[in-house]
């Protein structure tokens, strides 16, 4: 079962125009989880844990835009207020989700993380999260993703269309924008 939920707090990322709203999920798994079986790792579906940052693998980090007036106010935060919404994470500790959050932590010297891990793959996690996320995504994170997709999980256009619930045009004229624009202007 997936459980979404929506919550509001205030995190200073609209500045003036108030809370922001973020999404939640749950995922229950059907299987044993691993301290049912006798394993007490870190990563257990639906528990936040917490993990030493150089744990984790961030190879998706580049996914994302990074927004220097939205992490300076989450730095910000974090240090009045601390961790508030766990990272997520997949596989061997490989983050889908929370890179401003790491980055902030990273600055404020913080050793450890909340993690939270879903059982799933990378691929479904990584289209799981950008739904979660749709309203701050723009066209290059799009494109982005798009090529990773492609490249990493061998997704065809029609498969990718399908999964983004958009037409294999816009798909080719997403994949169009990370090939024609120049990387200076992507960064």
């Amino acid at each position: 079962d997936v459980i979404i939920g929506a919550y509001s707090f205030d995190d200073g990322a609209n500045g003036d125009e108030g809370p922001s709203t973020r999404f939640f999920m749950r995922i229950r798994s059907t299987s044993p989880s691993p301290r049912e079986n006798g394993d007490t790792g870190p990563c257990t579906v639906g528990d936040v844990n917490e993990l030493e940052l150089h744990q984790l693998d961030r190879r998706y980090e580049g996914l994302r835009r990074r927004e220097p007036r939205r992490e300076a106010r989450l730095l910000a935060s974090l240090s009045e207020h601390g961790q508030q919404i766990p990272i997520i994470v997949v596989g061997e500790h490989v983050v889908v989700d929370g890179f401003k959050r790491l980055r902030a932590l990273g600055k404020l010297a913080r050793d450890t993380v909340g993690v939270v891990a879903w059982s799933i793959d990378e691929r479904e996690a990584l289209l799981l999260g950008r739904v979660l996320r749709t309203a701050e995504e723009d066209a290059l994170e799009q494109s982005w993703l798009l090529c990773e997709l492609r490249d990493r999980f061998s997704m065809s256009p029609a498969e990718l269309a399908q999964r983004f619930d958009r037409s294999e045009s816009w798909v080719s004229r997403r994949l169009a924008l990370v090939v024609d624009l120049p990387g200076e202007v992507q960064e």
